[in-house]
This record gives C-alpha cells, sequence and structure tokens, in this order.
C-alpha cells in the first residue's frame, strides 16, 4: 500500500469525523482502520498497543455505566470523544507509521520544500529515538532496583531524579545524534536525492481504495446524510 494510498484514506476518514455518525459507523470504521494498519505493516502484532489503549477506554466506559464512580484520573467527556473519534486517530498513524524513505519519496514527488520534508522527518525520527531511549532507561531502574516502594515511601522526589535527568540527557543526545546523521546524509545539498523506497502505484491500492469508498458509501446512505 503506497503513502499516496493511505493519504487518500486518511484524508477521507478526517472528513468523515464531520458529519454526524452514528456510533456503529464510528466502530465499523475503526475496526477497518485497524485492519488496514495490520495489512500496512504485514503483522497483527503492529496493532497490540492500539487495541490495548482502545479496550482500556471500552472498558472504563462500560463499567461506568454498569457502576457510575464519576470522575477517575480524566474526564469521561474526554475519554468518551476518544472512544468516538479513535478511527480519526487510527487514520492518523496509517500515514505517520509509513517507512521514513517512502514519507520522504512522496513529498519529493509533490514538491514539497526541502525545509518541511526535513522538518516531518525529524520529528517521526526523533520519536522514535525518544521512545527507545525510554526503554533504556526504565530497563537500567529495572536492573539496577533503583525505584523501590520502601525508597519511594522515604523520598518521592527520587522518582523525578531517576526519571528525569536521563530522560532530559537522552533527549539531547538524541536530537545531536539526528543533527549529525542529516549532515552526514548530506540533508541540505541542493540537489535531486534518490530513494530505495518505490511508490509506484498497483492494482491492489486501487481494490483497496475501491473497498474503502464503497464502505463509506454505504455508511453515508446508512446515516442518511444525503
Amino acid at each position: 500500500m503506497t503513502l499516496l494510498t493511505k493519504t487518500i484514506i486518511a484524508i477521507t476518514t478526517l472528513v468523515l469525523s464531520v458529519f454526524n455518525l452514528t456510533e456503529v459507523s464510528r466502530v465499523i470504521l475503526t475496526i477497518l482502520l485497524f485492519l488496514l494498519l495490520a495489512y500496512s505493516h504485514q503483522r497483527i502484532s503492529y496493532l497490540f498497543p492500539y487495541i490495548i489503549v482502545y479496550g482500556i477506554i471500552v472498558g472504563v466506559l462500560v463499567l461506568n455505566q454498569i457502576v457510575p464512580f464519576g470522575m477517575f484520573v480524566v474526564s469521561f467527556a474526554i475519554l468518551f470523544h476518544l472512544y468516538l473519534y479513535f478511527f480519526c486517530i487510527l487514520a492518523v498513524f496509517l500515514v505517520l507509521s509509513s517507512p521514513v524513505g517512502e514519507i520522504s519519496e512522496g513529498l519529493s514527488k509533490i514538491k514539497c520544500p526541502k525545509s518541511i520534508i526535513l522538518a516531518i522527518l525529524v520529528s517521526i525520527r526523533f520519536f522514535s529515538t525518544y521512545r527507545y531511549q525510554m526503554k533504556l532507561v526504565f530497563q537500567a531502574i529495572k536492573n539496577r532496583r533503583i525505584l523501590t516502594i520502601h525508597s519511594l515511601k522515604s523520598n518521592i522526589l527520587l522518582l523525578f531524579d531517576v526519571l528525569l535527568v536521563p530522560i532530559m540527557y537522552g533527549m539531547i543526545r538524541s536530537a545531536e545524534q539526528l543533527s549529525a546523521s542529516a549532515i552526514t546524509r548530506a540533508a541540505e545539498a541542493p540537489y535531486v536525492r534518490s530513494s530505495y523506497a518505490k511508490t509506484n502505484w498497483s492494482y491492489r491500492d486501487s481494490f483497496i481504495l475501491f473497498g474503502y469508498f464503497l464502505i463509506v458509501v454505504i455508511l453515508l446512505k446508512g446515516n442518511r446524510v444525503y
């Protein structure tokens, strides 16, 4: 599935969020976006974090209907809107989770300014690198057994001391590494750059878009938007 196909699906999905869709239609769109994400990455395991988050949101809302307990950590109005518009989040991640090379090639084809391309690519790289830094920090805390219930009871500020300093240092180091990587790859060179990523249209993209728009038309007709 090419970046153009993903972008068309994402834009169409965001436009759909403006309409007054029923709850069933929103759930169908959410399931459809889950399937498209799995197909895009060719593995079901990629969906696990999204499914867990969606399951937690649905579980809390259902629990509140059974046993109302008012405000708990966050407003239920926020959770309910996340539930209703979760398909929009999946549509955005359908595009942002594409390979960086594919995004760069796609933006270059539409003559996007190089400064914007670099800003987008560095931002995507930064968050992935930052996630890896966070994993290292928590792994180090686990191995050294720094944070325990006893230590937190005696000094709650230890939590900020142990987490804040490595995280801030990791962010600075990640920014330096990304800057060095961009310079090494001649990102600012005034030449046309080639890419290993291929974004050629195929019959699968046509089939996916046809099926997606068919489902969209059925949902809109079911909601009597026309």
